[in-house]
């Protein structure tokens, strides 16, 4: 295959990165562009993923050196939250019956 998934987005974030870089006027702006770097390498390993070119998992460190150490614990949370709120509605039609 050789990626496509995506749309090769990675590379577009990558260039914004470069662009950022090169008319940054603050610590924040580099910093920022830093971070957009770390978001294309992330979208890159995840197109090649998606794309059947690498192993699923071979996304995962590229995917995490961009998130918070809780963001996806914080994302579990939410989505057992409308599961909890789905399961509820549910079992209130059930004992409608």
């Amino acid at each position: 295959m050789s990626g496509g998934s995506l749309d090769y987005v990675y590379v577009q974030v990558q260039d914004a990165a470069d662009a950022i870089k090169g008319r940054a006027q603050t610590p924040l702006h580099r910093a920022f562009a830093k971070h957009l770097e770390k978001v294309s390498a992330a979208l890159y390993a995840l197109e090649w993923m998606l794309s059947g070119d690498t192993g699923e998992g071979s996304e995962v460190a590229a995917i995490e050196a961009c998130l918070s150490r809780t963001a996806e614990l914080e994302q579990c949370v939410k989505e057992a939250e409308w599961a909890a709120a789905c399961l509820e509605v549910a079992l209130a039609k059930a004992r409608e019956k």
